[in-house]
């Protein structure tokens, strides 16, 4: 009764036709582009974490979204060469995002999921793996985006003239601290390197090390856009050691994970920052009961 006199509907109801188009053409057994246009949505839904009053529950609606992809996909060299090519396009509709904030009044953090509005996102992609001799591996891939938001709700635009004009509702959804509208979060330009070599050991043993390097460009990490959230670039390694017997049907493999124990900010909740895992060790053993 209080969410039917708070005007809240009780439920939500998507009908949405999500066709799915691909084309490819093999130019031969090695070389092929293709392009596709998807469509998908996620549906609607009540914010689940209400602080005691009808409002604070009120619906969001369905997020709708075109996906385009156009791409290459190749190898070279007898195949010791891969390069793999994609540029995509993320036209999305009502962009369901979730946040958090301080409220003023209480002190507590409040949680919402809104429709802000809609999300742009162009971006390129390149994948290249190269082995130039049997026991050498090394790769290479490069990340390229820029997201904006779109089709602002009315209600972030008066949310923005309430922050500008006295203060109020800034640092809240995704208008910044200033009353702009934050970046999207988690969009970076990201290049990966890395590369193995195999050692062999006698006649069955193989000693394979790896190694990858990854560098993160600056991004925003919380709705926001608070300056706690404003990630400037960062790089972080990876690296392992693998022993096997293939005859046996045997490896294990140890590899640490953020080797330079960087630590970094990765997401943020009402100001508060989370940090990346530090560095991890890890070790695993495999059995292939199927061996000979």
């Amino acid at each position: 009764a209080n969410l039917l006199a708070a005007g809240i509907p009780l439920s939500q109801n998507t009908k949405l036709f999500t066709p799915r188009v691909a084309l490819k053409y093999d130019f031969n057994d090695d070389v092929n582009v293709f392009a596709s246009a998807t469509r998908g949505f996620k549906s609607g839904g009540w914010n689940a974490r209400g602080t005691g009053t009808a409002v604070t529950n009120q619906p969001f609606a369905p997020e709708k979204v075109w996906s385009y992809e156009v791409g290459l996909r190749s190898e070279w060299l007898d195949r010791k060469l891969r390069l793999n090519l994609t540029a995509f396009r993320l036209e999305v509709e009502d962009l369901q995002t979730p946040s958090a904030f301080v409220n003023p009044n209480t002190g507590a953090i409040s949680f919402i999921t809104q429709n802000f509005s809609g999300l742009e996102n162009n971006g390129v992609e390149a994948e290249l793996i190269w082995q130039p001799i049997d026991e050498l591996t090394l790769f290479a891939f490069v990340g390229n985006q820029s997201a904006k938001y779109v089709d602002l709700n009315p209600a972030i635009i008066a949310q923005q003239a309430d922050c500008r004009n006295s203060g109020l509702r800034c640092s809240q959804g995704i208008v910044d601290p200033m009353g702009n509208i934050a970046e999207p979060v988690r969009v970076p330009d990201t290049l990966t390197l890395g590369g193995s070599y195999s050692f062999r050991l006698g006649e069955s043993l193989t000693l394979t090390p790896n190694v990858a390097y990854a560098r993160t460009g600056d991004n925003n990490v919380g709705t926001n856009g608070s300056p706690v959230s404003l990630v400037d670039a960062y790089n972080t390694w990876d690296a392992g050691v693998t022993l096997a017997n293939a005859d046996a049907g045997w490896q294990i493999q140890a590899s640490c994970r953020n080797c330079s124990d960087e630590i970094q900010i990765v997401s943020t909740l009402s100001e508060l920052p989370y940090i990346q895992d530090p560095r991890t060790w890890q070790v695993n053993f495999k059995y292939n009961f199927g061996a000979r």
